[in-house]
């Protein structure tokens, strides 16, 4: 089952279902990486090599879908479905120095959550 992209998923699921990752410091020349991670999931932009990756943890009944929103409106999505250790990946060659966002949802028949935002740099 598909979610709907509405602004009640915004919302995050749960503060104690959920960790955000540290983004690392910027260099002059370089980006800034990305991360959300869940129990069951997590979704990950790597600047240096320009990978946008969604993994899905467990076998849990839930799908992991990860998007990537630039701020000209584009977004990219990619989905973990397979369960345990299900992993995608996507080069994305975006201009150096461009901001990107990120986010995670994730749904099984009954539920579909998404999380609060993180931000890095290409």
């Amino acid at each position: 089952m598909k979610f709907s992209r509405t602004a009640a998923h915004l919302a995050v699921a749960g503060t104690a279902a959920l960790t955000m990752v540290g983004m690392s410091a910027a260099t002059a020349s370089a980006g800034t990486p990305a991360s959300i991670r869940i129990s069951g999931g997590g979704v990950y932009w790597y600047d240096g090599s320009d990978t946008f990756s969604v993994s899905d943890y467990k076998a849990d009944g839930y799908a992991i879908e990860g998007e990537l929103m630039l701020n000209s409106g584009k977004t990219y999505t990619l989905e973990a479905r397979g369960g345990k250790n299900d992993h995608v990946e996507k080069h994305i060659n975006i201009a150096e120095g461009r901001d990107i966002t990120l986010r995670l949802c994730y749904w099984n028949a009954v539920d579909n959550e998404c999380t609060a935002t993180a931000h890095g740099k290409a």
